[in-house]
């Protein structure tokens, strides 16, 4: 039996932008990448990993401050574009005395549920209350990138959000993970949430386990399209595919 198949177009992927990395006098470097669409967020997150990773060779990769902007679409067919794209990182030597492996097989307590709840709450009471410095200091050392920068980053999003909520959507264990700074358990929290002056918010924090009731932030993630874009239902929609997990 004979069945005809639907003609199928094969297309060259999007080229990806250009990614600079600059050495900063700190000893840091500060990652650059050219304007791009929206919607090849993934594959240029993953090339911003492949090329740090590079630069940093056989030492730990700790990432700083991400900032960017977005523009809406300037008319129908047309994406949504990432501008200003900057991220810091550091390489760092990691001392295995310090941070030894998670051992084998090793699986979250029911209090450490509870400790990493605690943990994300006072994380974002703190930013939410203008106490930028208290939440900076939850940093493990040299992972908020450059500590002046990082509170004017968030002071600038704290004036913009408005009020509001959030509420987890999943967290996630991951002992000795491939590409963390050090070995350890780390666990990734994601969250979406409810604002004043946003019609989408969303984000993710990484922690790390440094003994039970202890997490330190390793890393941290917001998304926020402001009402003052007035973006359509489709433009909401986009938006929450691209940066909410």
């Amino acid at each position: 039996m004979a069945v005809a198949l639907p003609a199928i177009e094969i297309q060259d992927a999007a080229p990806l932008p250009l990614i600079t990395i600059k050495p900063m006098a700190d000893g840091s470097y500060m990652l650059t990448v050219a304007p791009f669409e929206e919607n090849l967020l993934g594959p240029v997150t993953d090339a911003i990993s492949d090329r740090a990773a590079q630069t940093c060779g056989g030492k730990s990769l700790l990432w700083g401050n991400l900032t960017y902007t977005g523009d809406i679409s300037s008319g129908p067919g047309k994406p949504a574009l990432v501008r200003e794209y900057r991220r810091g990182f550091r390489c760092v030597a990691t001392d295995a005395a310090v941070y030894p492996p998670a051992p084998a097989g090793w699986k979250p307590a029911p209090s450490d549920a509870a400790d990493v709840d605690v943990a994300f709450g006072r994380f974002f009471a703190m930013i939410d209350s203008g106490a930028f410095a208290r939440a900076y200091a939850m940093f493990e050392d040299g992972a908020g990138g450059d500590r002046t920068s990082w509170i004017d980053s968030e002071r600038r999003g704290y004036a913009l959000i408005g009020s509001g909520t959030r509420r987890v959507t999943g967290i996630r264990w991951a002992p000795n993970p491939p590409g963390a700074p050090h070995p350890g358990v780390y666990v990734r929290v994601t969250f979406t949430g409810s604002f004043s002056t946003a019609k989408a918010y969303c984000g993710a924090t990484t922690f790390y386990r440094a003994g039970p009731g202890d997490y330190r932030v390793v890393g941290n993630q917001e998304h926020l399209l402001p009402n003052s874009e007035n973006p359509s239902d489709a433009r909401i929609a986009e938006f929450k595919a691209n940066y909410c997990e």
